[in-house]
């Protein structure tokens, strides 16, 4: 029924829902609600209603997550937070919807939202943080950067990242927060500014392999060629884990520079037989690096350690 006649099925399956005590049963019910919301925007509409006007918080929360996100969801979502904020499945459900869907909080919203801020589970008051920010409520953001625990602090830095008056305080985050979870957050808001170029440069050589590996990744999706001259010293010293060095390879790749050529050709060559396993994994992100380049030296390069392309192949960096 919920595949043949989802709407329908919808219907029979919220009165199931409230009727029915036995677990197995009632996974079998969540099942097959989460079929026919799938296939019914009528019937997707009555579940939310439901989880809009029902007591159960626990059915409130089932139901945001079986229907998925949408305008409506997130109307029904602004209704279960105004009065289920103390429950945490219920209450994580609806602030990450009001996160999500970017549609703004009403003040009885607003309200639930404080209130989660102060929350005893530190993922309800990250999640309550992060909805402020996106809902443009950043001043009442800015007392989680300084929460007990790091994901909150880090969710609290990405909802500031365009709140100029927080930006002193993210950056001693970057400089100085115990956790790399923290400082890597951080470290990716100041790439959006270019007066803190010099705190990037300095966490390019952050203790932690998570900051270093992470702060190269966002550099190569953005193309960012502000920082080579870092991952070209760290790869030619052959400075820093394997992770990191990896990752810096990476980052040259996807900038598809042929002035960076040399230095990955340079790290593929030493990897030749016989050299140890960290040097040939940094010689193979270098040669995968090169493969995407289309000039005839970079090719020949990773050819040396990948072997021959494949004659109808593409390089990225050529399309």
């Amino acid at each position: 029924l919920a595949e043949r006649a989802p709407e329908r099925a919808c219907a029979a399956l919220a009165i199931a829902l409230q009727a029915t005590h036995d677990d197995a049963r009632l996974r079998a019910i969540r099942s097959a609600v989460a079929v026919a919301a799938g296939r019914s925007p009528e019937g997707r509409a009555s579940l939310l209603a439901l989880a809009a006007s029902t007591e159960d918080a626990d059915l409130a929360a089932f139901l945001l997550s079986a229907t998925g996100p949408s305008e409506t969801w997130a109307d029904a979502a602004r209704a279960v937070c105004a009065r289920s904020a103390d429950h945490v499945p219920s209450a994580l459900r609806c602030f990450e919807s009001l996160h999500l869907s970017g549609l703004g909080i009403d003040p009885t919203a607003a309200e639930a939202l404080t209130r989660g801020t102060t929350h005893e589970v530190w993922m309800v008051r990250a999640a309550a943080y992060a909805a402020l920010g996106r809902s443009g409520r950043v001043v009442d953001v800015v007392p989680a950067l300084e929460d007990e625990m790091p994901r909150v602090r880090a969710a609290a830095i990405a909802a500031l990242a365009g709140h100029p008056p927080a930006l002193r305080r993210i950056a001693e985050l970057a400089r100085r927060d115990p956790h790399a979870l923290v400082r890597l957050e951080a470290d990716r808001v100041l790439l959006d500014h270019p007066d803190a170029e010099a705190l990037v440069l300095a966490a390019l050589r952050d203790r932690s392999t998570r900051v270093r590996v992470g702060l190269y990744e966002a550099l190569a999706a953005r193309r960012d060629g502000r920082f080579t001259e870092a991952a070209r010293e760290a790869l030619t010293a052959m400075r820093g884990s394997t992770p990191s060095l990896v990752a810096a390879a990476r980052y040259l790749g996807a900038l598809c520079d042929d002035a960076h050529v040399d230095v990955l050709e340079a790290r593929v060559d030493a990897g030749r037989e016989g050299a140890s396993e960290r040097i040939r994994a940094v010689a193979l992100a270098a040669a995968t690096a090169l493969a995407e380049f289309p000039s005839p030296r970079a090719a020949a390069a990773a050819a040396r350690f990948l072997g021959p392309a494949p004659a109808e192949r593409t390089p990225r960096c050529g399309r």
